[in-house]
């Protein structure tokens, strides 16, 4: 549902500001064009059909399609408002600024071709994205002149810090180093290959089974107790460092587990995360600012919707 929610709103950034003659809806005179909105409602309803038992014909599935289209209207009125609004802001995107922020996301994946795949799977074109990535520095620019003069106190920074202490604490950490075999047998060998002082680690890289970890030594790195692996929670409570596992059965396997470094938990003073915590009380006041300016460009708009549009039958 995501997908097709990101889908819909990627489409909706793509329509011309005026049509020559039908309309989805009027705002202050601006035209949502009808052909526009219903290429938009085409596309859900494909991304909707593609799910099981979807049937348009039955009470449920028109009431679906009736929201899906009262929310694609309600985008697009949104979309006019903000470039409405921010004309008389005089806020602009310029295309350097599209651009450095696409060239961002592009670095979170691993490399331009993912980055392509990825947006090809989600049916995302370059118009697409560089349509969404204006809108979404549109909103940020705005937000940022209306709230530009927002101060946040000593006081307002102690009391969020407070109520939400365990957002700056660090939990308690456990080096695992692990060595994955076929057998019991074979992690038994291994077992006394240890007693007898052979190294963790270096029989790790000869033989573990596990690829991802064996150029390391079978080293996972420093593990949060609520996300160690399920064979390994429960014998490394009572495993201090240096201790090495019996043999534990999994689903791959036997484990032989190493406890490496014990970072025990750490609860961080205020001290540590006022710049922090000052930055998002300032994000969260300046969005609010932009939340209210937004309700009240709505409140005062000129809305009409064309009559007949919600008339027909949504199938």
């Amino acid at each position: 549902m995501k997908i097709i929610l990101l889908m819909i709103m990627l489409l909706l950034l793509s329509f011309p500001v005026f049509s020559a003659d039908t309309f989805a809806a009027k705002i202050n005179g601006e035209d949502v064009p009808l052909d526009k909105f219903n290429t938009v409602f085409d596309s859900a309803k494909k991304q909707l059909s593609g799910h099981e038992l979807m049937d348009f014909n039955s009470e449920e599935g028109k009431t679906l399609l009736m929201a899906t289209k009262r929310s694609i209207l309600d985008e697009l009125i949104d979309h006019a408002l903000l470039r409405q609004g921010a004309q008389q802001l005089s806020v602009i995107v310029s295309e350097q600024e599209i651009e450095d922020r696409i060239k961002k996301v592009q670095k979170e994946f691993p490399s331009k071709a993912v980055f392509s795949d990825a947006l090809s799977e989600d049916n995302i074109s370059p118009e697409d994205l560089h349509q969404g990535i204006s809108q979404e520095l549109l909103v940020e620019k705005i937000t940022d002149k209306l709230g530009g003069n927002i101060k946040v106190n000593e006081s307002e920074i102690e009391t969020f810090f407070n109520k939400n202490k365990e957002l700056f604490s660090q939990p308690k950490r456990v080096q695992v180093i692990q060595i994955l075999v076929a057998t019991e047998k074979e992690a038994q060998d291994l077992l006394d290959k240890l007693a007898k002082g052979a190294d963790f680690k270096e029989l790790a890289k000869k033989y573990t089974l596990d690829q991802e970890s064996r150029a390391d030594g079978g080293d996972l790195g420093f593990i949060e107790e609520a996300q160690l692996p399920s064979y390994a929670a429960e014998p490394l409570k009572t495993m201090i460092s240096g201790d090495i596992s019996k043999p534990l059965k999994a689903e791959e396997g036997y484990y032989l587990i190493r406890c490496g470094e014990i970072l025990d938990k750490k609860e961080t003073d205020m001290s540590g995360s006022r710049e922090q915590i000052k930055s998002f009380l300032v994000q969260e006041k300046k969005r609010a600012i932009y939340e209210r300016w937004f309700e009240h460009l709505k409140d005062k708009a000129q809305i009409e919707i064309n009559p007949e549009l919600f008339q027909k039958d949504a199938p």
